[in-house]
């Protein structure tokens, strides 16, 4: 009789051992939020994730990489924008990561040295390999220092977003005058007029709300804007925003303005109080945000650079004595260069002969500020950018 019991206990413990590994292996795909971490150049790098809870086993979603502004964290982040409920409502993933000492390096004097560029990519590559995401639809945004990290992401790793989204944040002189982006990149931006941290017409740091989409739409190609329009006023807090829109650009991209008129240094629709300065009501940043990346996707066309050629070099950057000198390397054809305004605007036409690759192009009549050239021939396209003093 003893013995026949401990078959049974025997038998019954292997099926429960059984059960609780279908319970820890479904419990594993149910959890919605989880915190996560890895070691990135000899630093341990942390970050919170937030699934959908109803997302299958086999199923990739797209994934949003949602950045903190400086002195905040990626749990407060995650707790005051609400993203967690836009995406269970819309189905996509959110990380929050965490940047060192509560900061981004995203070219800003004295700030953070951190390879964050690095990392961020490296996230991407960890959440991928855990078959969770789809790497055609990732995308980035953040809020004040997270807003510069975002356009420096679109700068130097672009080819990894789908789209990029600021709020209350825009781009140093340093890190726009070294932006080369390798694809045309949709963009949305949220700013308020009253922010006092982040100025909407800039500072002797940093480029205004203008200026910086001015810089976007040229690497785009933006070909027109829409007539802006009043978003419903819903809340009485003395604010409202008004919308704008800059279409036809390059690889079927877009430029969007969020302007939130007497807005602080804050995240509309916050679902805290935070920032400084009042929060708008009438929108909810994160929805918005969503709204317009989500119809991204990183296979779709982009257009700046399809088949490149040898790569094109500025000899002196920024151009200073009227003249764009550029070695692109040798060609057996005739190429054609044009300058390029930040409005899309073809400003000059020149047709390179084939030689030894340097080439001098005129720019003594372009007033200061930023430009674009595009050599094309048979062999491809390649887009660049330069600076007139």
């Amino acid at each position: 009789m003893h013995k026949n019991f401990n078959l049974v206990q025997i038998d019954f413990s292997s099926k429960c051992l059984a059960v609780l590994f279908i319970i820890l292996t479904v419990s594993e795909l149910l959890v919605a939020q989880v915190n996560g971490g890895f070691v990135h150049g000899g630093i341990q790098r942390n970050y919170i994730l937030y699934r959908p809870q109803n997302q299958l086993p086999d199923e990739k979603l797209p994934l949003m990489i949602v950045l903190h502004g400086y002195t905040q964290s990626a749990n407060s982040v995650m707790l005051y924008t609400g993203f967690n409920q836009v995406a269970e409502e819309n189905r996509f993933v959110v990380a929050y990561p965490e940047g060192i000492n509560a900061s981004w390096n995203a070219g800003i004097m004295g700030g953070s040295t951190a390879d964050d560029t690095g990392f961020l990519t490296t996230l991407i590559d960890t959440l991928i390999k855990k078959a969770w995401i789809d790497p055609s639809r990732v995308y980035a945004c953040g809020m004040s220092n997270g807003g510069f990290m975002s356009y420096r992401l679109a700068c130097e790793a672009g080819e990894r977003f789908a789209a990029i989204g600021s709020v209350a944040g825009t781009m140093t002189f340093l890190s726009a005058q070294s932006c080369m982006p390798a694809v045309s990149m949709p963009v949305v931006h949220i700013h308020g007029t009253a922010d006092v941290i982040v100025p909407y017409d800039g500072n002797n740091a940093m480029h205004s709300v203008s200026a910086v989409l001015d810089l976007w739409k040229g690497f785009d190609s933006c070909q027109k804007g829409t007539p802006s329009f009043v978003l419903h006023d819903d809340h009485p807090d003395n604010s409202w925003v008004e919308q704008y829109d800059w279409t036809d650009c390059a690889g079927n991209s877009e430029v969007r303005l969020y302007k939130v008129v007497n807005g602080g240094h804050t995240w509309p629709g916050a679902v805290d109080v935070s920032g400084l300065g009042a929060t708008n009501r009438d929108i909810s940043a994160s929805e918005v945000i969503w709204e317009f990346v989500g119809r991204f996707s990183r296979a779709v066309p982009h257009g700046m650079v399809e088949k490149p050629l040898n790569p094109v070099r500025i000899i002196e950057n920024p151009v200073a004595n009227g003249i764009l000198r550029l070695s692109a390397g040798k060609s057996g054809t005739v190429r054609k260069a044009d300058i390029i305004g930040l409005n899309g605007t073809i400003i000059g036409e020149f047709f390179l002969e084939p030689g030894t690759g340097e080439y001098s192009l005129e720019t003594g009549n372009l007033a200061p500020g930023f430009y674009l050239f595009r050599i094309s021939g048979a062999e491809g396209v390649q887009t660049g950018r330069f600076i007139v003093l």
